[in-house]
């Protein structure tokens, strides 16, 4: 039984279609690391950003084929654009990392802390960001 990711559609201007991956085509490794589900595609694209490179390993007619895709961001291109997302959890309000602060911080992700609420007082910070000790 084959483990991985089945395609079921390629969407016209995807980093899928751009490397000639097809319907019915299936995902089983993405940079050599094997894939059993979504989940795990998921979790090593997103190592990457938008204009790098992955590489795809997958089967089509029962035959083991690779291709080098370059990744896409939301909007569909492969430059980095900035995307601020921004929550509240329990009053305290929190903003997603960018991506330059992320490279800056040799970072895979995270958050800034806008400001804290009670809870959170015993929370070291510094320079808007909050470290949790253990």
């Amino acid at each position: 039984m084959v483990q991985g990711v089945f395609i079921s559609r390629v969407n016209k201007g995807s980093a899928a279609e751009a490397s000639g991956l097809e319907s019915g085509d299936v995902i089983v490794a993405i940079d050599k690391h094997r894939v059993s589900g979504v989940s795990e595609l998921q979790e090593w694209v997103a190592r990457k950003r938008p204009g790098q490179s992955v590489l795809v390993t997958y089967l089509r007619n029962g035959l083991e084929k690779e291709v080098v895709s370059v990744l896409k961001n939301f909007e569909g291109s492969e430059e980095v654009k900035e995307r601020t997302v921004r929550y509240e959890i329990e009053g305290a309000h929190f903003e997603d990392l960018s991506y330059s602060k992320l490279n800056e911080l040799n970072l895979d992700g995270g958050v800034r802390v806008k400001n804290r609420n009670r809870q959170m007082e015993n929370c070291r910070s510094e320079r808007g960001f909050c470290y949790y000790t253990y």
